[in-house]
């Protein structure tokens, strides 16, 4: 869904389209607004994900294992809900960041390289995690913002932690997200309208000292 927001500022930004958006509103409410409308998006799939999967469980038909019926429980559902809510918006303001930054699908994988790398690492930590989910390591890097969403739910499906720290990681987490959403919307509001050459990494950090 970041990619998707990406390259449809991106798109919007070279046919000139974004310059009549504006027009017509702010430059913060089209940052957040178009944050929010994938959202739902994404909010309706999971919903569908949800009623597919209580259909499966409560249906006669078919014998289901059950260590999955146990699984799919609805604190295991809720906390799903929970930091995909919380990982979606992580994201989505970093590639939405990007997409009016640059000028190029090309340059669009450049500068979100190292958000894909961001992504992927925790994937390669979840392997301790299905070891040993309670190791320091873990709990300190299910506790940093960005790898929250998908270590803390790791965490949970494999053996729930205190609900201390699955507290703390949502509330620095929402936090962490909040300064993303300020952070990004001041580069937005600069990168949108800025077309050429591409801008280098310290440009577009000067862009939020811009009034």
């Amino acid at each position: 869904y970041g990619q998707l927001i990406m390259r449809g500022v991106i798109e919007e930004k070279n046919n000139r389209i974004v310059e009549v958006l504006i027009s017509s509103t702010n430059v913060p409410t089209l940052f957040y607004g178009k944050i929010i409308g994938i959202g739902l998006a994404g909010l309706t799939q999971m919903a569908f994900w949800f009623v597919m999967g209580a259909a499966l469980i409560i249906q006669p038909f078919f014998e289901i294992d059950t260590r999955v019926v146990n699984f799919l429980s609805p604190e295991v559902a809720f906390y799903f809900f929970i930091f995909f809510i919380i990982g979606y918006f992580m994201y989505s303001i970093l590639y939405s960041v990007v997409g009016a930054s640059v000028n190029t699908d090309q340059e669009a994988q450049q500068f979100a390289t190292p958000i894909t790398y961001l992504l992927f690492i925790p994937f390669i930590i979840g392997v301790i995690v299905t070891q040993n989910p309670n190791t320091p390591f873990v709990v300190i890097s299910s506790l940093f913002p960005l790898f929250t969403p998908t270590l803390m739910f790791m965490r949970i499906s494999v053996a729930v932690p205190s609900f201390f720290q699955i507290i703390i990681s949502m509330l620095m987490s929402i936090l962490f997200t909040f300064f993303l959403a300020w952070l990004g919307a001041k580069i937005f509001r600069v990168g949108i309208l800025m077309y050429g050459k591409k801008p280098s990494v310290k440009e577009i950090f000067r862009w939020i000292r811009y009034e």
